[in-house]
This record gives C-alpha cells, structure tokens and sequence, in this order.
C-alpha cells in the first residue's frame, strides 16, 4: 500500500499532525459541505476536508507502518454534534482540525484542508453538497468551476436532486421581508448569539466607510447593506482550517449580544476585571500584534475579527481598546433571515483577498473567476 504523508497544523502550533493518504485515491475529489451543521459548527460557509487512510499520526512519527506514533488528541477540544461526527478543534486558536465520521459501515478519520501544509494533488473541491440547507445556494455560487469543470450542486448528500445556479427555495423571498430590521447570527451551540441592525443611508453615502453601500434611493425596496469578502490569507487559513475565511464587515456600534441586547464590545481590561459587554463564552487569540480573534469557547465556531492596529490597519480604532468596525463570519449568519449569503443584508466584494497566499491555488482562481461581475467594485 503506497502513502503520501501531509503536515497539518493550526496557527497557534498547540496542534500538528502527520496525515496519511492513500496514493490510488490522489487527488481527492472531496465534497464542499454546506449543511447547517457545518457552517454554524465552524464560522465558515462551509467545509471541506481529505479522507486519511487510518488515523492521524503524531508529527514526528515514522513513514512506515512499523514507525507510525498516533497522534495524541488531547490538546484539541472535542464537540460533538451528533454520533455521527465527532469534531476537534483548537482550544487556543480555534483551528477546526480533525473529524472523526461515523456514518458508514467503516468509520474514518478526516483532515481540514485548509489545515494542510499543501493540497496541490492530494485533495480538490469534487462536489458542493447540502447546497439545499444555506436557502440561497451560500457560496457555492461563488465556486462554479474547477479546472473548467462544472462541480456539481446536490441538494443534500452526492446523488440527491441537482440544484440549478440561481436557485433559490421558494420561502426565501418571505423570510427576507420578515428580516429587515435585523440579522441574526449564532454558533451552533448558542452560546454566542450576536445580531446586527440596519446601517443608515446617510452612513453608507460616506465613502470613507466603504465597508457599507448605500440604497438605491430610486428603488424603494433597496436598503442599505454591509460588504463581504472571501480571504486566503495564511493567518485565515490556519485559524480556523478552512480553505478560506468569509466576513461580513460592520460597525460594532451596529452590533450586539442576543443574550443580553447590550452593544458588543471586546477588550479585555488590563486590571483583570470582566467587561460586561463581552460575551462571557468568546475566546480572544492575538493572531499577531494588535490583532485579534475571537472563538466560541464550546462548539470551536469563528465568530470576530478585529484589529488595534492604528497604523497599516484596514478600519478606524476608537480611542482605548475597542475597535469601531469588527469582521463577522458568514458562516454564523442565520439562514432563515434570508439565505446563508443574506443578500438583502450583504454585498460581496468582486475581489478576493490574499489570493496570492492560497494554499489551494485552484480554489483561489475559482472562486475569483465565480463572483458575479455586479458584486461591489473595488473602484
């Protein structure tokens, strides 16, 4: 039996792990889930993973079966959503790392592979799959092709009914008029629930806060909206194991904690004592100085972004430790306000972000070459 051997670890270096794969299976043409589960799970809009042949090994283990170390799990965090699938991810980053699955005969182990060190002939996006759970087609409409193939979009698992790009389910356009005034956005365990409201036009007419876009005041349905982006960057990646990282961005003075409807604030004092507006549940992981990120500490779903930094930084900083503006992963964002993509609240923008650090080079090129053409414009 002939093996391949991948490093995989998250960002924080806590975890790393050598992944075994089955040669006659490379490259592997995974499924892109995009089920309920899995979004809320992670943060992210969906997720993606190589099947490893046995279990994952320790990082110094040997390359021969007589030589193999298993992997010792106990510094990851377990959740367990159903007996199927058993998830572990980073206490101190919040990288989703490995799955256990159950849902077969034979169970098996599989790897995030955005958590690989390289995927180029192992692994690739085969298929979208749950496309039917995000209500408006989430991203898979942003990843159409790859390598000039058309990946399939199932309805549920591969083999279930095809689902037409533009697809929408047919209660969607109510759910958007039941949520106007506000978005709803949750981890899959709910202990962090945040939701946002609507940005003023005459905000979203400044064109320094080009992280909101104005009305169009001739259309009466029209209302202003937040900007989203798909990032790849290094930092992305290896903090949750994903491929790449969707954000919406917004005002934190339009943000605030479901649990309590106190405004969202983040910084922790420096005294030691708690700050009431913080959800008591979220885990801050500096991902570099000044910058910071934020998990929930029971289910392992990437919930902020957001940034101190006053000099190279993308947004403006209020005075002390608070940023204005914090980045919210699209995963969170609950469907039944109007589809996983919410676009009657959200506008992608037409570029991605850190293409050129992409560990999937492919997927990068796909997802660039998806976006429609009306999305925002970088001009």
């Amino acid at each position: 039996m002939s093996i391949t051997y991948v490093k995989a670890s998250c960002h924080c270096g806590l975890n790393a792990f050598q992944i075994p794969l089955l040669n006659s299976t490379l490259p592997q043409a995974a499924d892109m889930c995009h089920c309920d589960t899995c979004r809320h799970i992670t943060g992210q809009m969906f997720v993606h993973c190589a099947m490893i042949e046995g279990p994952p090994l320790a990082v110094d283990s040997g390359t021969t079966p007589e030589t193999h170390k298993p992997a010792d799990l106990s510094k990851l965090t377990k959740y367990q959503a159903s007996d199927k699938v058993i998830r572990y991810f980073c206490p101190k980053c919040s990288a989703y790392l490995l799955y256990d699955i159950r849902f077969t005969a034979t169970p098996f182990w599989a790897v995030s592979s955005g958590a690989m060190e390289r995927t180029e002939g192992l692994v690739k996006v085969g298929y979208h799959m749950f496309v039917g759970d995000t209500l408006d087609g989430g991203v898979a409409d942003h990843y159409l092709h790859l390598n000039g193939k058309e990946l399939p979009r199932y309805e549920g698992w591969e083999g279930s009914k095809q689902l037409s790009l533009g697809w929408k389910s047919d209660n969607l356009a109510s759910l958007i008029a039941k949520g106007e005034d506000r978005l709803n956005a949750y981890c899959h365990c709910k202990a962090i629930s945040i939701y946002l409201t609507r940005p003023k036009q005459e905000d979203a007419k400044d064109a320094a806060k080009w992280w909101l876009i104005p009305a169009n005041e001739d259309d009466p349905n029209s209302k202003p909206r937040y900007v989203a982006g798909h990032c790849f960057c290094n930092s992305c990646r290896l903090t949750s194991g994903s491929l790449f990282v969707s954000h919406l961005i917004a005002p934190r003075a339009n943000m605030f904690d479901a649990h309590t409807d106190l405004p969202i604030m983040l910084a922790i004092p420096k005294d030691g004592s708690t700050n009431p507006n913080r959800p008591k549940d979220l885990v801050q992981y500096p991902s570099s100085p000044g910058v910071f990120r934020e998990s929930c500490g029971r289910c392992g779903a990437s919930v902020f972004f957001w940034s101190k930094k006053a000099e190279g930084g993308f947004f403006p900083v209020h005075e002390g430790d608070e940023t204005a503006v914090l980045d919210v992963h699209m995963g969170l964002i609950d469907e039944q306000a109007g589809g996983a993509r919410s676009e009657g609240w959200v506008s992608f923008h037409e570029k991605i972000i850190h293409g050129e650090d992409a560990v999937d080079k492919a997927t990068a090129e796909a997802v660039q070459a998806s976006i429609k053409p009306n999305q925002v414009s970088s001009s």
